[in-house]
């Protein structure tokens, strides 16, 4: 008795593969954005740290503006880093490349009536919204938003102050 498998048998069974794949394959490049999402999230929450901790010692926010005025960061901020290493490094945006760079994570004060701190990143859709729109990952992993983080009272949903 000849016992071998025939091409239909086999041909079902690398069609069965390819539907597995076919449905592996997503939710492998949805883990790595929420894995992306995190990272940046616990790089903010760090900065956020080190910006509270100069705050303490200095009594302003690392390039505390003039009355009523905002200044917004975009090359990373050496106040953070020396002479007092408040952070040892100041974290790159992993969104936001400029070419073949990545640029830091965007660092804003504002003095007001309330004096208060902003960090943000592009987000995966790695489009800049000016952190007016939030990313919200129920939208889906690539949806459009800026993750953000700050003392104003509007803190990213995902990551809790």
């Amino acid at each position: 008795m000849n016992r071998a498998f025939t091409l239909i048998e086999l041909l079902i069974v690398v069609a069965i593969i390819a539907i597995l794949a076919a449905i592996a394959l997503p939710n492998f490049l949805e883990a790595q954005t929420r894995s992306k999402v995190s990272r940046m999230a616990a790089d903010m929450r760090s900065l956020a740290n080190a910006t509270e901790a100069y705050h303490v010692d200095w009594g302003c926010y690392p390039r505390y503006p003039a009355d009523n005025m905002c200044v917004v960061a975009l090359d990373g901020m050496p106040e953070l880093t020396t002479p007092v290493a408040y952070i040892t490094a100041y974290p790159l945006d992993i969104f936001h490349r400029e070419g073949d760079r990545l640029r830091p994570i965007i660092y804003g004060t504002c003095a007001s009536a309330q004096s208060y701190w902003y960090v943000y990143s592009y987000g995966p859709d790695m489009k800049n919204q000016y952190a007016a729109v939030l990313y919200d990952p129920t939208n889906g992993t690539v949806s459009a938003g800026d993750l953000k983080r700050t003392t104003a009272g509007e803190v990213l949903a995902i990551v809790p102050q």
